[in-house]
Parts: structure tokens; sequence; C-alpha cells
């Protein structure tokens, strides 16, 4: 079930590993080398490490909406200098999952997107858009396996001959549809002699070229009958304009060497998730060999009337299991924090607190209610 993937994930990100780290000093503004959970003024809540008084190591962020105050997101892993840097994964409100990398609070490197829908992207990302090589599954089964620039699905073949840049302005300048107008980009493409299949040129690049190669003739031809067999009037070039005919873009075909670096790309992510998978090992490993007894600490017991109040807090270096009150399970908040209500006899009422890991390992307090 989708409940069962989330927790596997967290198990492989999970940042609670941090509780080496001191807790930060109550009622003091400045957090450094620490860790300490923070309500920001827009509602979201983040439960993790601190260092210079910023988010910074592994932590946890609960995302709210601004004007219903209900949940957005869930982010859990590493941080640097307050955004969202290294590894970690997002858990979306609609059930979209990101596991991968990050930079500068954008998915950034090696990362896998998965749809609520089933759709799913594995590969390379750049400020949030996918980038370089990657395959992409849509929630029909079909799937488009190659180069991705800024977002965009390319038809340009790999070539040993251009590098990264090149590639990209070759994408812009015949591939990039709305980027297609940009003339910069077809007269830099020109220049360096970069040139793709005509019939994936943009409608404005057909004509731009068509207008601009006058001292290439053989080539504004070529463009000024693609011009033609599109329909288009592309201004003084061409007198009156044809019939317009139905233009079918041919399929494209993937080189051999295009199909290699794929199959390279897919090998380094097998690579990534197998580390990913070495790491949830290790987690559980940690598990099997873990001594140390969770953390029960009670914040606060109140009683008003016969109505009595406990709150506290349960945390562990690994994870808690349970909370039990008298053998009762009590409900636990992401950032280990619980709250009990119950009927207090003239008599009082003593309570057995009890917090257990994912070890078997127990703590346990017991607590005192008298009568108002």
């Amino acid at each position: 079930s989708m409940k069962i993937i989330i927790i596997l994930i967290f198990l492989i990100f999970k940042s609670f590993t941090s509780f080496a780290v001191s807790f930060c000093e109550k009622n003091k503004d400045y957090k450094n080398n620490c860790y300490a959970t923070k309500v920001f003024s827009n509602g979201n809540k983040y439960i993790g490490e601190w260092q210079n008084n910023k988010m910074h190591g592994e932590g946890t962020m609960i995302y709210l909406s601004n004007i219903s105050n209900l949940l957005i997101g869930t982010y859990e892993g590493q941080w640097l200098d307050g955004k969202k840097h290294g590894e970690g994964y997002f858990y979306f409100k609609n059930e979209d999952v990101y596991l991968g990398e990050f930079k500068n609070d954008y998915f950034h490197g090696h990362g896998k997107l998965t749809k609520a829908n089933g759709a799913e992207f594995i590969g390379k990302w750049k400020d949030g858009k996918k980038h370089g090589f990657g395959t992409l599954t849509a929630e029909n089964g079909k799937v488009q396996n190659g180069l991705w620039i800024n977002g965009y699905f390319s038809k340009i073949k790999k070539s040993n001959s251009l590098n990264e840049k090149d590639l990209a302005l070759h994408f812009y300048a015949c591939d990039g549809k709305s980027w297609g107008n940009s003339s910069w980009h077809i007269t830099e493409a020109m220049k360096k002699g970069i040139k793709c299949n005509i019939a994936l040129y943009s409608d404005h690049s057909v004509c731009f070229y068509g207008r601009n190669l006058e001292n290439q003739t053989n080539n504004q031809y070529e463009f000024l009958d693609e011009a033609t067999q599109r329909g288009l009037d592309c201004g003084t070039v061409i007198a009156s304009k044809p019939k317009t005919k139905i233009y079918t873009q041919p399929k494209s075909t993937i080189s051999s060497a295009e199909l290699d670096a794929s199959k390279r790309e897919a090998k380094q992510l097998r690579r990534k998730l197998a580390a990913l998978e070495q790491k949830q090992k290790q987690e559980q490993q940690k598990v099997n060999n873990d001594t140390r007894v969770p953390l029960l600490e009670i914040i606060s017991i109140k009683t008003k009337g016969k109505r009595g109040t406990i709150t506290g807090i349960a945390r562990d270096n690994i994870e808690v299991a349970e909370v039990t009150i008298d053998g009762k399970p009590v409900s636990l908040s992401r950032n280990g924090e619980f709250k009990y209500s119950t009927y207090v006899p003239t008599t009082g009422l003593e309570l057995n607190i009890q917090v257990t890991d994912i070890a078997g390992l127990t703590s346990s307090k017991i607590v005192v209610l008298k009568a108002d």
C-alpha cells in the first residue's frame, strides 16, 4: 500500500539519527549545533538540527497552507544553510512523492518522482526541472527515454562533437517549442553550424532561416520549401500564401549513441537506488544493534475539575514504536508530542506511562493526577 511505501522511504532518510546533537536551550532564539522544533509565522513546522540559527543537517519540515492551514506536503532529509540540500524525500498532499537529491530547495541531481496517478520519472534534475538523461513512464504506460533540457523532452541526437551548452543551444533553436521564437538562439546555432532535422524546427525558425541564409542558397531554398510545405507566410520571402496543407511531423528515431547513453544513465540510476537500499539496510542494522532506551519527558500535568490532562514528548535515536498509558496506546504527533486526558476521582489517579522504540526498548514514568 501507499502507506507502507511511504514508511519505507521514511526509513531510508530517517533523520532522527541526529540525536547525537543535544536539544537547544529553551527560551533562546539563537540556535547553534543543536536540535529543536520551530513553528513559523506561516504555520510551517520544522523539527531537526540547527547551525548558526539556520536549519542545517537532518530535519523535517511540515508545510501548511497560509489560507486554510491544511497540510500541503512534508519534506524529510538534509538541509544546508536553511534550504533543502542533499538527499531527501518530499511527500505531497496529493500523494505524489519525490525521492532523490536536492539543491537550494529544488529537485537537483538524480531523483525519482512518482505521481499519484502512477506516472513516474527517473533521471536527472536541475533547478526543479527534468534536465539530462531520464525515463518518463506515463500513466498509460507510454515510455519516453532520452535527453531532457530545462523540463522539455528533446528529439536531439546525442553527438560527441557537441558539448552540453551546444546541445542546449541546439534544443532552444530547433526543438524548443515556445523557445523557438528566440532569434538569438537561432543565430548562435547558425554561427556554430549546428543543425537538426528540418522537420523538428519551429515555424518561426523555418521562416527565420529562410529569410537569413541569402549567402547559403541551397540551405535557404531548403527552408523556403519547408515553409511552403507547412503553408507558412514568411513575409517578403514568400510572395503569396499557398494553400494550407496538413503537416505531419515524422516519427523520430533513436540513434545507437543516444540509446547507449540512456543505458549508461540507467545504470548510474540503478547504482544510486542500490546505494539507497544499502542505506536502508544500515538503518535496519542500527535497529538490531540499538541499546539506547527512548526518551520520555513529561511537559505538564494539569487537573481542572475532574478532568486531568498530561502532555509530554517521546523520542528515540532510531524511531518510537508506541506510547501507552496504563496499557492503552496514545497517538503521537510527528515531532513526538502526545496529549492524554482522563477522569480524575476525588482520591486521585496514578498512571503508568511507557514509551517503546522499534528495537523493543522501553522507558516508563509514574504520573499522579490529584483531584482539583
